[in-house]
């Protein structure tokens, strides 16, 4: 089903993932590397991708691993980011569950990858269900989102790319679908050692609370 170019980009994110997890495992099996990196991917991002300068960094002010894939318009992309996400499944993340944000720039490509993704007949959605157990779910910003649902299932939460280009703590301000990855707003106790260990979530917490 892959083209010859699809595969060699499908196996070199194979090839970048495998890299990560065996820096991954090499990192927690060393209390000296724990100790003087603080993070796996601060171990991975050497050697052979030591060139690349790309360090991004979490909320909570953690290196994590980026990888871009550019290809031409007709290039199969939706079916290469599927890959992509198996391949993060089976090597990487090592499980069936999780969450994907998948963002879309235009309103017919999401409208068409929406409808392809709900699909349980589509090789698309198959595909998917190979790497959940057929446990996908597929979700747009407004529907709510449940910390089980995490748990249990692969979820995949589409976005337009004018949803993700803004401030992403708005993302959950606009929205009362992921209240219950929040603590309730009367432990102050739980938002503090939320924001002190994701010092970005301070802005969300506190536009929520004046908006209460």
């Amino acid at each position: 089903m892959l083209k010859d170019y699809q595969k060699r980009v499908v196996k070199d994110i194979e090839s970048f993932f495998n890299d990560l997890d065996v820096a991954k495992q090499k990192f927690e099996a060393s209390p000296d590397l724990q100790a003087a990196l603080g993070d796996y991917t601060a171990l991975a991002l050497t050697g052979k991708y030591a060139q690349f300068q790309d360090r991004p960094r979490s909320g909570a002010g953690k290196l994590y691993p980026r990888v871009c894939i550019k290809m031409p318009t007709g290039g199969g992309k939706t079916l290469v980011a599927i890959e992509t996400i198996r391949a993060y499944q089976n090597l990487l993340s090592k499980r069936k569950t999780g969450l994907v944000v998948w963002i879309a720039h235009r309103d017919q490509i999401y409208r068409q990858t929406i409808e392809n993704l709900h699909n349980k007949g589509h090789v698309y959605r198959q595909l998917l269900d190979q790497a959940s157990g057929n446990r996908t779910l597929i979700v747009e910003k407004g529907q709510a989102i449940r910390p089980q649902d995490v748990q249990e299932n692969l979820v995949v939460l589409m976005l337009m790319i004018q949803s993700a280009t803004r401030d992403t703590n708005k993302i959950f301000e606009d929205s009362g679908g992921y209240t219950e990855f929040f603590p309730s707003e009367n432990r102050y106790d739980l938002h503090k050692a939320l924001i002190e260990q994701i010092p970005r979530t301070a802005c969300s917490i506190r536009r929520r609370s004046k908006r209460a």
